[in-house]
């Protein structure tokens, strides 16, 4: 929703699994994938304390690290519609 795509939820997961691994991802670089998951710094990605935050936003989507890797999630709506891939 809100994004204004208009995609099946089979199209939804090709795109999401597209980042499953980086080194063959057609869409985007191996570096821009690290990029779109990596923490931000400051209190974007941390507490007040300067603790990591056990989840932050990153370059589009919100991600949680998990046993090395990442669950990433991003949702939205409009009226009348929500959606929520992760």
């Amino acid at each position: 929703a809100h994004g204004g795509w208009v995609a099946s939820a089979v199209d939804l997961v090709r795109f999401a699994a597209a980042f499953d691994d980086p080194a063959r991802c057609p869409l985007l670089s191996a570096a821009s994938i690290r990029a779109m998951w990596d923490r931000p710094a400051g209190a974007a990605g941390h507490d007040a304390d300067g603790n990591p935050k056990p989840a932050y936003y990153g370059l589009g989507w919100n991600a949680r690290p998990v046993d090395g890797g990442v669950t990433a999630w991003h949702s939205g709506l409009i009226s009348g519609t929500s959606t929520l891939l992760v």
